[in-house]
């Protein structure tokens, strides 16, 4: 359950101010087949959000912004299931996962096409899955989700449109983390920081006789979650259109050329348990659509003609 109330302040022609408070309400019940009870959670909380926008000039506004959120562990992160992916290596539920709260401070400034945005954030009991734990006795693995205690992140964004020539137009968004994470796990503390990298860049070509290409590049550094990190991993993307005008669209594109989207971890160095892996979700896959549109634009629509009585009209829209 959730009640929530907004306010807007204008004070004038360059500044506004938009606030809002919102409360929710919990309750998570958990009940196996044989009627035991695994999870009754019932909490509720206050959670503020406040932006305020300033114009610098014609083209250019600066915002700052504070929101406070809470993210709720999903079923399949609370169940108590069990996954074999082989005779050693288990995925399972954890009864005991609990929200995360994040504190978000931001900071936008845009020019015409042109964002800058600096923003740092505090997650407490921040979610993360997969994490390891090892029966010593059997040498089994149990990946589960954990609460790592606190993770907090410095970010810095810039997202620029660039056109090189009348043909050639690119979209950009280059992400700069710094991350630090503290937590207990294995009955081991850690505390670990990582510095990272996000880059978007989406190309399109717009070429003679009606073809367009669309090249998509995607690339992230290592990345801390929990107990390990996700590996570097991207991906490249291509679509070709054709518009045959009055004969209809073609299009043709493949996803994931090269086959890198993979997920692939690795333990900190000098943690006590090494752990390291890799799996791919998707495979590459190509695809060819052709639209061709019917009729004719230009015929007007004809009168409804009444066909029965309306009493039977109305039971068959029923």
């Amino acid at each position: 359950m959730a009640a929530f109330s907004t306010a807007a302040v204008v004070f004038n022609d360059k500044t506004s101010l938009n606030a809002g408070l919102r409360y929710e309400n919990t309750k998570t019940n958990l009940t196996s087949l044989s009627g035991e009870e695994l999870v009754n959670r019932h909490y509720g909380d206050f959670f503020p959000t406040v932006q305020l926008a300033r114009k610098m000039g014609e083209n250019s506004q600066t915002t700052f912004s504070y929101g406070r959120r809470i993210t709720r562990p999903t079923f399949n992160q609370m169940a108590p299931f069990v996954i074999f992916s082989d005779r050693y290596t288990l995925f399972a539920g954890n009864i005991n996962i609990l929200p995360t709260y994040t504190n978000n401070l931001k900071v936008d400034y845009s020019f015409k096409s042109l964002i800058v945005s600096a923003q740092y954030s505090h997650d407490k009991n921040a979610i993360a899955a997969f994490q390891p734990t090892l029966d010593e006795e059997t040498n089994t693995t149990f990946l589960k989700t954990e609460n790592i205690d606190q993770i907090q992140t410095i970010s810095i964004l810039f997202a620029f449109p660039l056109q090189l020539t009348s043909w050639w137009e690119m979209q950009n968004n280059l992400t700069a983390n710094f991350q630090r994470a503290n937590s207990v796990l294995n009955d081991e503390a850690y505390e670990v920081d990582q510095k990272s990298v996000q880059v978007i860049t989406t190309n399109t070509f717009t070429l003679p006789k009606k073809y367009t290409i669309e090249l998509v590049g995607y690339y992230n550094s290592p990345t801390i979650n929990g107990y390990f990190n996700w590996l570097s991993r991207g991906f490249v993307n291509l679509g070709i259109k054709k518009d045959f005008e009055k004969a209809g669209v073609l299009r043709l594109s493949c996803n994931d050329i090269f086959e890198t989207t993979q997920w692939r971890w690795k333990s900190f160095e000098g943690s006590n348990i090494g752990f390291s892996g890799r799996y791919k979700f998707d495979k590459r896959v190509f695809m060819a659509t052709y639209t061709y549109k019917f009729g004719n634009n230009k015929v007007k629509g004809t009168r409804s003609r009444s066909v029965g009585s309306q009493a039977e009209q109305r039971r068959v829209s029923n």
